[in-house]
């Protein structure tokens, strides 16, 4: 079935990756995850979703430095961003793996850190697939997982929120 079901026109999809791959469930990735453990989007068996741009927001009640993540020091094993297909690894969505917040800014022209005089900083990085979005196939078993493996507790926010049309 195409995005959009039996209608001609596909349904705006803004949702965060979760612990349970629906929205629902855990979706502050702020957590200790020196065990692994993963946040994901997944389509329902009888979906698609067509993903245009993954955004990752952090918010932290310190100064968000280059070569820092969120406020925490850089992070020792980093965050992956892999497409999945009935569980296998595909492939890596992004050129490295995530430990600073430099290494966020570099995912694309869109990706900004924000000072507030309130003492909270903002980095927002979208990476914007642009012309030719990600296609999740529910009857494959296509996801987006974030790989995390470090001690993330010190984040004030993390959320992984991907924007497309199911």
């Amino acid at each position: 079935m195409k995005p959009g079901g039996i209608y001609s026109d596909p349904i705006p999809l803004i949702q965060y990756l979760s612990d349970v791959g629906d929205g629902s469930g855990n979706v502050n990735a702020n957590g200790d995850y020196t065990t692994p453990d993963m946040f994901f989007i997944q389509p329902a068996a009888d979906e698609i979703m067509e993903i245009e741009k993954l955004i990752i927001h952090i918010t932290d009640g310190g100064v968000l430095a280059i070569g820092s993540y969120g406020a925490l020091s850089a992070l020792t094993n980093g965050i992956e961003i892999l497409v999945t297909n009935e569980g296998s690894i595909s492939r890596s969505i992004v050129p490295e793996v995530l430990k600073t917040n430099g290494d966020l800014l570099h995912l694309g022209p869109d990706s900004s850190i924000y000072n507030f005089t309130s003492s909270i900083d903002a980095i927002i990085a979208t990476l914007d697939f642009g012309n030719k979005p990600l296609i999740l196939d529910g009857s494959q078993g296509h996801k987006i997982e974030v790989l995390l493996s470090d001690n993330l507790t010190g984040l004030s926010d993390h959320h992984f929120i991907a924007h497309g049309f199911k």
